[in-house]
């Protein structure tokens, strides 16, 4: 049996974190968005690591399911979190 989308965006996350492009606190996968909490690592920005995940985890889908639809709306809305 194929992956599903949750099992994608997992995989995703995680290879993420074990290639050291962010560090993962955390994540939550609903049935039609994702809360993810990580952390900026080696200057990373936080639009290039969203354009790229969104690219990646989008590709994967069209793979799986071969079609058109769109997995991602433009642009994500971050909130950014301090030490308190």
């Amino acid at each position: 049996m194929g992956k599903n989308i949750p099992e994608l965006l997992i995989e995703s996350i995680k290879w993420f974190a074990d290639n050291s492009l962010i560090l993962n606190l955390g994540f939550v996968i609903m049935p039609d968005h994702l809360h993810w909490a990580f952390a900026l690592v080696r200057g990373e920005k936080l639009d290039n690591i969203m354009r790229r995940y969104k690219n990646c985890t989008a590709q994967k889908r069209k793979d799986l399911k071969d079609d058109d639809i769109r997995m991602w709306q433009k642009g994500c809305y971050d909130h950014l979190l301090r030490n308190v």
